[in-house]
């Protein structure tokens, strides 16, 4: 009986086919800080913990409170190559910070509540 030579590309195992999976989430957080509401358009949401896209910023609220702080409530488009759409939808929604970026500067939102489009998010 002959041996056969194993080559390096042989040994290793291939990589599972990676996808992307597309959702629409709904961010509700307070802010110590304040985003101004003027030029909207240029509100951006990014997710610095994760490799995720944001490729649309569909509604933005904002409601000032009596100190500085304020409340935001942004729906978003989120794009993310996963192999595993569960495990994919998991990640963006146990997403620990979330940055919102406007004209006059950046909120560093930790610990927002996040939920999926049609879901019911709670105040707490």
């Amino acid at each position: 009986m002959r041996c056969r030579e194993i080559t390096y590309e042989q040994e290793q195992p291939t990589p599972p086919l990676e996808q992307v999976y597309q959702f629409s989430i709904v961010i509700l957080a307070r802010s110590a800080t304040r985003l101004s509401p003027f030029r909207m358009d240029k509100v951006e949401v990014h997710f610095p913990c994760l490799n995720a896209i944001v490729g649309n910023v569909r509604q933005l609220m904002l409601k000032g409170l009596g100190d500085t702080s304020q409340l935001l409530h942004v729906i978003v488009d989120v794009a993310m190559f996963h192999e595993d759409e569960m495990q994919a939808m998991n990640e963006i929604l146990a997403a620990s910070t979330v940055d919102i970026m406007g004209i006059d500067g950046t909120l560093n939102l930790v610990e927002p509540q996040i939920s999926l489009v049609g879901n019911r998010g709670e105040w707490i």
